[in-house]
C-alpha cells in the first residue's frame, strides 16, 4: 500500500554536473508541484478510500503478483471505480480527508542534455508527510467548518482539500515519490516564466502503481483498443450478458493456481479480429516457454512509445504483457535515457552497435531480461524515427533504428519543455497512424482544452475510423484514443458497418465485453488463455459516453467516477 520512509537524505544524494542554484530552485518548488497534483495520485485515492479499493460489483482486479491482490496495480483504486449511486453515496459519506502537512524534495542526479540545449534533466526524490483526518459525524457540524479552499493544505495549513478544519489526532502517512523534471538552466532566476513541470512520478520500487495520467492513458487506451478489436458476441452473446454480473467471482482453480474454466459454452474464443486480440489474452504454459527459450523474433503484438520520461508505461506494461508482447521507446533526449538507467527505471541494457562497430542509438535489454530481445531505447526524434521506418527518409539502407514493423497500439507522449505542451499535431499523428495495423490504437496525452472546436481541429481531421476522448477532471487534459480502419465483410454495407461499431462505445457495452474477456478460458488451438487479472478491462469505473457527432468519424466523449 503506501511506502513508509523518512524524509530525504541531503547528504547521500548524488549529483551529477550540479548548478547549484538551480538544484536549490528545483528543491523548493518541486513540492509546490507534487502538492498540486497529489489529489490526481493513486496513493492519495487510496488513502482517502480508507485503503479500500472497491471497484464495484462485477470488477476484477490485477495483483502484482497476479494473486488478485486489491489495489496492486494503482489502476482500479487511483481511479475509484464507485459503479452504483448506493455504494457511491456509502463510500462518498466514509472517504476521509487528506492533506499534505509537509513535503521535503532531494535533488537525487542532474545531468545536462544534449539534444535541449540549456536545459537539465532533474532526478528528484521527495518525501511527504500526509495527515488524514475521519469524516465528521453529522452534516450540519460538517457545513459549519467548511471553508473556501480549492488546493491541497501544505506547511502545517489546518485547511483540508475538501475544505474541512483537521483535528490534531489524525494519522500521519509519510510517502516517498520519484520524479522526473526538464528543467530550464534559468529556471532558479526566472521561475515565473519557467516550469517545474512533473515529466513522470512513481513510487521506489514499485512499476505496477501508476500514479496521474499514466494510469488513464493505460486503463482508457487499452480498454477502448479492445472494444475496438473483440468479436460481436461480445455485445450480444445472452448467456455472457446474463452472467454480466457474476464477473467478478473467482475464475481460479483453489488447487492449482490456474484458471478455471467455466461450464458455459460461450466462454470459448473463436472470432474477432484475432490478432488484435491478441494483446488482450495471456499465452499458455507451453506457448510462453517457447518464446523464452528460443529468443525468436517476437510474433506477437507490438507496442510503441513516445517519451521515456522515468520510462513509467514501459515498466507497467513490461509487467503486465507476456513476453511474446515487444515494447519498444523512442525519447528524443540521451541524458533522460541516461538517467532512468542510472536511478534504475529501465532493466539493464546495452546499446547495438552497427556493422563497423560505431554506436546506432538504439538499446535493447540484457540477455537475462524474459523480453529479449523485444524490448528496445531508442534515442531519436519521433518524426524521424516514424520516416526512417516507413522508409520515406531517403536513406536506401536499412533504418537505422530498426523499427521495421507495424504497431498494435502506439502511445504518444512527448513533451516539449520549451513551449510546455504535449505534441500531438497533425503531420505526427499522421505519421503515427501510417505505424500502425488494421484496428490498432494511438493513444495521446493531449493538453487542450475541453471544447467540441479543440476536438475536431486536434483529433477528429485525423482520418482515424474512430476517436475516443477522456478528458481529465479539473484540468485541461485529455486522453485521446484514435483508432484504425479496419477490414471489415465486404458483405455489409460501410455505413452499416459504422453504426454497429458506433454501438460499442457506451458504458454498458463496455462492461458487458469486459465480462465477455473475462468468461474466456481458452481458445481452441489451446496456445492463448485469458489472464483473469487483467485490470484495465474493467470498465465500471466510466460513467457514459456522448456522441459527438460529426461527418468525419465514430467519435464520443467519455466521463469517469472521480
Amino acid at each position: 500500500m503506501v511506502l513508509l520512509g523518512a524524509e530525504p537524505n541531503h547528504t547521500a544524494c548524488h549529483r551529477i554536473h550540479r548548478p547549484q542554484a538551480l538544484v536549490h530552485a528545483v528543491e523548493k518548488y518541486v513540492p509546490l508541484e507534487l502538492t498540486k497534483h497529489i489529489s490526481g495520485m493513486t496513493v492519495y485515492a487510496q488513502l482517502r478510500n480508507g485503503d479500500r479499493c472497491v471497484t464495484g460489483r462485477g470488477s476484477i482486479t490485477n495483483g502484482a503478483d497476479g494473486s488478485g491482490d486489491v489495489c496492486g496495480n494503482g489502476l482500479n483504486s487511483g481511479l475509484g471505480a464507485i459503479v452504483t449511486k448506493r455504494s457511491r453515496g456509502m463510500l462518498d459519506a466514509g472517504k476521509r480527508d487528506v492533506c499534505v502537512e509537509s513535503c521535503v524534495s532531494c535533488v537525487v542526479s542532474s545531468m545536462a542534455c544534449d539534444v535541449l540545449k540549456d536545459y537539465y534533466v532533474m532526478w528528484v526524490e521527495s518525501s511527504l508527510v500526509l495527515r488524514l483526518q475521519e469524516p465528521l459525524p453529522g452534516k450540519a457540524s460538517a457545513r459549519s467548518q467548511l471553508h473556501e479552499h480549492n488546493d491541497v493544505a501544505t506547511d502545517g495549513s489546518l485547511v483540508s482539500p475538501s475544505g474541512r478544519l483537521k483535528q490534531d489526532c489524525g494519522k500521519k502517512h509519510v510517502v516517498k515519490l520519484l520524479s522526473l523534471h526538464i528543467v530550464h538552466g534559468m529556471a532558479h532566476k526566472d521561475p515565473a516564466n519557467y516550469g517545474f513541470v512533473l515529466q513522470s512520478v512513481c513510487q521506489p520500487n514499485n512499476p505496477h502503481q501508476l500514479e496521474c495520467y499514466p494510469s488513464h492513458m493505460i486503463r482508457f487506451g487499452l480498454l477502448m483498443h479492445f472494444l475496438w478489436q473483440c468479436p460481436d458476441e461480445a455485445f450480444t452473446a445472452p448467456k455472457v450478458a446474463h452472467r454480466e454480473k457474476d464477473a467478478g467471482k473467482s475464475l481460479k482453480s483453489p488447487k492449482s493456481g490456474g484458471i478455471a474454466a467455466p461450464n458455459s459454452a460461450a466462454c470459448s474464443f473463436d472470432g474477432g479480429n484475432s490478432h488484435g486480440m491478441m494483446l488482450h489474452l495471456f499465452p499458455s504454459t507451453e506457448v510462453k516457454r517457447s518464446i523464452t527459450q528460443t529468443k525468436a523474433r517476437a510474433a506477437g503484438p507490438a507496442i510503441l512509445i513516445f517519451g521515456l520520461g522515468a520510462n513509467v508505461i514501459g515498466n507497467w506494461l513490461d509487467f503486465a504483457f507476456p513476453p511474446d508482447v515487444s515494447i519498444d521507446v523512442v525519447d528524443v533526449e540521451p541524458a533522460v535515457l541516461r538517467t532512468c538507467q542510472q536511478n534504475g527505471q529501465v532493466p539493464p541494457c546495452e546499446e547495438i552497435l552497427s556493422a563497423s562497430g560505431a554506436p546506432t542509438g538504439v538499446w535493447r535489454v540484457a540477455h537475462d531480461h524474459p523480453r529479449y530481445p523485444h524490448y528496445r531505447f531508442i534515442v531519436g526524434d519521433a518524426r524521424d524515427v516514424l520516416l526512417e521506418s516507413n522508409g520515406t527518409s531517403g536513406n536506401e539502407k536499412e533504418a537505422p533504428n530498426g523499427i521495421n514493423r507495424f504497431y498494435d497500439v502506439i502511445f504518444l507522449d512527448c513533451y516539449d519543455p520549451e513551449k510546455e505542451s504535449m505534441l500531438h499535431d497533425a503531420g505526427l499523428l499522421n505519421l503515427c497512424r501510417g505505424r500502425l495495423v488494421d484496428g490498432g490504437a494511438l493513444v495521446v496525452n493531449a493538453h487542450i482544452i475541453p471544447r467540441r472546436e479543440s476536438y475536431m481541429e486536434q483529433f477528429l481531421n485525423s482520418h482515424f475510423a474512430s476517436v475516443q476522448l477522456l478528458p481529465l477532471i479539473s484540468c485541461d487534459q485529455c486522453v485521446a484514443v484514435c483508432l484504425n480502419g479496419q477490414q471489415k465483410c465486404a458483405e455489409i454495407p460501410a455505413e452499416e458497418h459504422q453504426k454497429k461499431m458506433a454501438t460499442r462505445f457506451g458504458a454498458r457495452s463496455a462492461r458487458r465485453a469486459a465480462a465477455y474477456i473475462h468468461n474466456i478460458f481458452q481458445s481452441s488451438d489451446g496456445r492463448y488463455i485469458h489472464r483473469p487479472t487483467t485490470c484495465y478491462l474493467d470498465a465500471l469505473w466510466l460513467k457514459q459516453a456522448r456522441s459527438l457527432p460529426n461527418e468525419l468519424c465514430i467519435a464520443h466523449v467519455w466521463d469517469y467516477h472521480e
